[in-house]
């Protein structure tokens, strides 16, 4: 929970994104070597691969997600703003909260 605090202040989110802090903290903490295990990570031991973390942003960062064609009109802009809140669960995507679309 320290981290899961210390992600929210770092940000200036209000606490209502305290559960996307706490799974992308979880998220976070996977990827880390720990002690117990002799020095590797849990998901590198889980899936019996080599885990990248170059993927890895800090949370409540500025984010920009694409707004497909069917949804934006002739002049309107191809990306919009947003703030990076965690990660997918399935492959290297990310959470992106927008403040004009809730």
């Amino acid at each position: 929970m320290d981290m899961v605090r210390c992600m929210l202040i770092y940000s200036k989110l209000s606490l209502k994104f305290w559960g996307e802090a706490s799974k992308c903290a979880a998220y976070i903490l996977n990827r880390l070597p720990t002690k117990p295990i002799g020095g590797g990570c849990p998901e590198e031991i889980w899936q019996q691969k080599r885990v990248s973390i170059t993927h890895l942003r800090p949370f409540g960062c500025k984010a920009y997600f694409h707004v497909p064609h069917p949804l934006r009109h002739k002049l309107e802009p191809y990306v919009k703003q947003g703030i990076m809140v965690g990660y997918e669960d399935l492959g290297y995507g990310y959470r992106i909260w927008s403040e004009e679309q809730k």
